[in-house]
């Protein structure tokens, strides 16, 4: 996503981006069934139960997930919701696998350090013993104290007042007591659903809290009933979006309505990350150190009130301290410095080394950092390597040292970073990382380019979920910042390795070099075969309106040296499909449709692939139904068709709307909307489900006859859509000169329009993007090949059907161009 179109979304959206919390909509389920989605809640529940019975990942972070979930279902089928009756067995039956799961391991393990875990799990494990019975007796870890709960019940009562911090695991006291002491208001209690839930459900019901009622069922609506843990979270979001992109040099236009936003988060007392939660130093030197970025240095003296003996406490009455909230003010106070002049406030000297001392000291033997705030390494270093390395002086560098080898050393074989399978995250921290610690004006050394290379190409490439990883009472992800992050990683590595200087390639030169990554093709002498497939589809797209006939012959090249294992009936069937895609691309993109039309035409081709009625509102004719039946009929004799039908729809559907995008993007180049074309970035996250690939991917799965393929359809997919953007890339350095004159949107012309921006005249601006595209093509096809050498399937035949469709395509664009 382009910097500014984030920010404009980050900006305009009051509420933030957090994922649904399983914890949270738990507690609704339980406390609050008058809320409109409670059905919908029950069916999330029973929908994230894992196969061992669980929720949430696995080890301690599960837990928290597991015991919410469990007494909400407890609580279900005590209450006999009529709204859920009919799911009642299955509630019955997910309720009886997690009480299993906990009795049997699930309450082992050292427990993380989530909100307020030491009070809600005795307090869940209480309610769950009174609800189970005897015959599920839970056992509260041993590293919990059972009396924690009524003992601050009563320093709470003593006090009068619920301190803030508390407020915001309200739920966790259960006593009408506590609750009493939070005063009514309009809005959610401590910026939580489940605490605001505690409140009404203790303090009457709805009928009695009006106000705060009607606050708690804004959050469902907004949230279409699934809740995150804290809301709004729109300031902490906004802070972290906007400093990850400056911090790496984005475009993010004109600063001074940014700056006001930033200045308004600033009051006397600090900045706060969430509306209805007390200030923190997080957030406060965060948003003290994006105004000095933006030019308005402001001295940092609200800091004060946060300053412990060693360190910074994130906020007053904090028991653990957070590594990444120092680093933070590290960063602001020496950028406080590097403005005002060193020596000249001591107060910020003596405080930059003693925050620099404490991070050094509390970074663990292998170079890493742990934080409450966040799961995964990854991010710790992200904040705490670069603001020492930039500020933390001499004693810093061996701990900068420490954390960079530790980064290099850490990342997965297909050229992502991660605690566990990489993610796009953990991989966006370790590029940032590094790249903020080694960026001189000589560039990364080889090592290090290498890394940065395949960790791009894993970015650009892959369309693997986001795991949650951020901590709160359970583990959450906040979209924006997520995004943020990859964003950044992909401006910082285009700097390094794309737009860098260096050796311009010609289009042959280029597709032959990016060739050498992915090893032999597949297959052996395919002449023969492929000219029986070329005629048997000839034939049959004769018989069909629309087909694009000149096409054949190199696609049944390609199609035939790219699947040695199947035999002339599959090919054949592959290709009458691949035919009937490229004639809805030419309907889509020369058609003349409109948007409402395309998508019934849409409507209709996916109700034929999933044997579904066609909608009422899409049924006049259409030449291109008629085939499609046939091939699904076709399709439907062999053994996976049914079983992978559904994975099959979802693919053409990809295919599908890839395509409208592309036309979007067409029309917008044609009119002149430069605002609505896509950057670089975009255009490869489309490239990923574009020329059919998709599709194909999924009907060779079908015809292979690999049983074994559907426990592993996601490495499958990771592989078959780092194909699909070798494809394009190799397809745009191929055609890129008649794409443009067709107004076609090509990833050279992209490119080439960000170096005309920066003063080349025509005849350098062509070289250097297709140098620049070949470039790409080289790091997407070393990280194909990396990813071709693992086989997950039990015959390895899927494996080489998705390598050798872009082996083969790649090859076949340096000698013919499949739309002449």
């Amino acid at each position: 996503m382009k910097p500014e179109q984030l920010l404009r979304d980050v900006f305009a959206d009051p509420w933030g981006s957090l994922s649904p919390s399983v914890y949270e909509t738990a507690r609704l389920v339980s406390l609050a069934p008058w809320l409109e989605g409670h059905r919908h809640r029950i069916e999330f529940l029973l929908g994230r139960q894992d196969a061992s019975g669980r929720w949430g990942p696995l080890g301690g972070f599960g837990l928290v997930p597991t015991l919410s979930a469990v007494e909400a279902l407890l609580v279900v089928l005590r209450r006999g919701d009529q709204e859920a009756a009919d799911l009642r067995e299955h509630v019955d039956a997910a309720a009886e696998a997690g009480l299993c799961s906990l009795a049997c391991s699930g309450m082992d393990g050292p427990l993380p350090d989530t909100a307020a875990h030491e009070l809600i799990v005795p307090g869940l494990v209480e309610r769950i013993n009174r609800l189970a019975g005897p015959a599920h007796n839970l056992l509260l870890p041993t590293e919990l104290r059972p009396d924690l709960r009524e003992h601050l019940r009563h320093r709470v009562g003593a006090a009068g007042a619920v301190p803030g911090k508390l407020q915001h695991s309200l739920e966790a006291f259960g006593d009408e007591r506590t609750a009493l002491l939070v005063p009514d208001a309009s809005g959610l209690v401590g910026s939580s659903p489940a605490a605001t839930a505690a409140w009404v459900h203790l303090r009457g019901g709805p009928t009695r809290c009006p106000g705060r009622s009607r606050a708690l069922a804004a959050v469902v609506r907004h949230h279409h009933a699934l809740v995150p843990s804290v809301t709004p979270t729109a300031p902490f979001e906004r802070l972290w979006v906007l400093t990850m992109l400056l911090t790496t040099g984005c475009a993010v236009g004109d600063f001074t309505g940014l700056r006001e936003q930033v200045r308004r988060l600033l009051g006397p007392e600090g900045a706060h990350g969430v509306h209805g939660l007390p200030p923190d130093a997080d957030d406060t030197s965060t948003a003290l150190h994006l105004l000095g970025l933006m030019g308005e240095v402001q001295e940092p003296a609200v800091l004060h009130r946060f300053e412990a003996p060693t360190h910074f406490a994130c906020y007053i009455g904090e028991d653990t301290a957070s590594p990444t909230a120092n680093a933070h003010v590290l960063e602001a106070l020496g950028l406080y410095q590097q403005h005002t002049g060193a020596g000249l406030h001591p107060w910020t000297d003596e405080a930059m080394a003693k925050v620099a001392t404490w991070l050094c000291r509390v970074q663990a033997e292998d170079g890493t950092w742990s934080d409450k705030w966040h799961s995964s390494p990854f991010y710790a270093l992200y904040c705490c390597a670069p603001a020492l390395h930039t500020y933390g002086g001499p004693v810093a560098r061996a701990a900068v040292e420490r954390a960079l080898q530790w980064l290099r050393s850490h990342q997965h074989a297909d050229g992502s970073f991660g605690i566990d399978a990489g993610s796009r995250e953990e991989t966006s921290y370790a590029v940032l990382a590094l790249a903020r610690c080694i960026e001189t004006a000589d560039g990364p050394g080889e090592a290090d380019q290498e890394l940065l290379g395949l960790a791009r190409a894993f970015l650009l490439g892959t369309m693997r979920p986001d795991p949650a990883l951020w901590q709160d009472k359970d583990l959450y992800t906040p979209r924006a910042v997520v995004q943020a992050a990859v964003t950044a990683a992909l401006e910082v590595t285009d700097r390094l390795l794309i737009t860098a200087p260096g050796p311009v390639l010609s289009v042959n030169d280029a597709l032959a070099t990016a060739g050498d990554h992915l090893g032999r093709p597949p297959g052996g002498p395919v002449a023969a075969l492929a000219a029986q497939v070329s005629r048997v589809t000839r034939s049959w797209a004769e018989g069909h309106k629309g087909m694009p006939l000149g096409a054949i012959p190199s696609l049944s090249a390609v199609v035939t040296r790219a699947n040695p294992d199947l035999a002339r009936p599959e090919l054949e069937l592959i290709m009458r499909a691949l035919m009937w895609i490229y004639a809805m691309d030419d309907l889509f993109d020369t058609g003349g449709l409109a948007a409402p039309e395309a998508r019934q035409h849409c409507e209709r081709y996916l109700a034929v692939l999933a044997g579904d009625e066609i909608p009422a509102g899409a049924r006049s004719y259409d030449a291109l139904v008629p085939p499609l039946k046939g091939i699904v009929t076709d399709l439907s004799v062999y053994p996976l068709f049914l079983r992978l039908r559904p994975y099959l729809v979802e693919h053409f559907g990809m295919v599908m709307a890839s395509m409208q995008r592309e036309i979007t993007w067409k029309n917008a180049l044609w009119q002149g909307e430069h605002a609505a074309i896509p950057d670089f970035a975009e255009n490869i996250a489309n490239a990923r489900l574009s020329i059919g690939g998709p599709a194909y991917y999924a009907l060779a799965l079908i015809l292979l006859d690999d049983p074994s393929v559907e426990r592993v359809l996601p490495q499958l997919g990771e592989l078959a859509m780092q194909g699909n953007v070798c494809i394009r890339l190799a397809n745009d350095l191929a055609t890129h000169r008649r794409e443009r004159e067709e107004g076609v949107i090509n990833a050279v012309r992209l490119r080439q329009v960000a170096a005309t921006s920066s003063g080349l005249d025509s005849h350098q601006t062509i070289a250097e993007a297709e140098a620049q595209v070949a470039r790409e093509l080289r790091w997407a096809m070393t990280r194909l090949g990396t990813l071709a050498t693992t086989q997950h399937t039990d015959t390895g035949r899927p494996e080489r059907a998705l390598l050798g469709i872009a082996h083969a395509t790649y090859a076949q664009y340096g000698r013919v161009d499949f739309r002449v």
